[in-house]
């Protein structure tokens, strides 16, 4: 896969190092404890980030951590902040993010809203965690654009740029998403099935334009022609 993508010039991200939720972690994992774990966990961050070094630009260091804490049960409440430094050890000139979902969907859910995300964010700034940019899965019901564009507005405050990792109901949210000042880009989970693409999916088996990837190239034509930010 990498043999393809330098050959065809294609940025990469790394998605991800850490899933806090047990339920996807391997078992042989949740069956160390201690220093064993915090070994294989120090090893897990260095061999891949070194690696891969300066060929992805971006790394999930932890993924949902406001829902789950699996690590920090583990390893107490500084393992994510250890996480970040060691990434960033291992490859200064990645850009680290964090990525959680229901935080731009929704303001109902109490694990996971712009307010318990905010408070994470400074508490690992303030332990001295390099953090390079906010990561948000998109995983809408029906998108609310106001409500979104004033989540947006409250994580600009962090003063880091914002990614959208996964999104659907493509053309309200990237318009919405393209149009604010701190969203720095947007990811689309374009998952391969073995009987063909998923709905996200951009293009077919055959690498021709899905319904997805002809909306996508019309919102960045209309990016081009200066109706939105791009």
């Amino acid at each position: 896969m990498l043999e393809f993508i330098r050959a065809n010039q294609t940025i990469t991200r790394g998605h991800n190092i850490f899933w806090e939720d047990p339920k996807y972690t391997p078992q042989w994992v949740c069956d160390l404890t201690g220093p064993e774990l915090q070994l294989t966990v120090n090893s897990c961050i260095q061999s891949l980030m070194n690696k891969y070094k300066e060929e992805f630009i971006h790394w999930d260091v932890s993924n949902e951590m406001l829902y789950f804490d699996f690590y920090e049960q583990r390893l107490g409440p500084n393992a994510t902040l250890h996480f970040y430094e060691i990434a960033h050890m291992s490859d200064p000139l990645a850009t680290l993010l964090v990525n959680e979902f229901n935080v731009v969907e929704t303001c109902s859910d109490v694990n996971s809203t712009v307010d318990t995300y905010i408070p994470r964010m400074r508490e690992l700034e303030r332990g001295g965690v390099s953090m390079d940019g906010i990561g948000l899965e998109g995983h809408f019901t029906i998108p609310n654009p106001p409500l979104m564009r004033a989540i947006l507005d409250k994580l600009a405050t962090l003063g880091l740029p914002i990614w959208l990792i996964e999104a659907i109901y493509l053309e309200e949210v990237l318009t919405e998403g393209f149009s604010h000042p701190s969203m720095n880009g947007i990811m689309l989970w374009t998952a391969l099935h073995p009987n063909g693409c998923y709905q996200m999916c951009l293009i077919d088996n055959n690498f021709q334009n899905l319904l997805v990837g002809e909306m996508v190239d019309k919102l960045l034509k209309n990016g081009k022609q200066g109706r939105y930010k791009v």
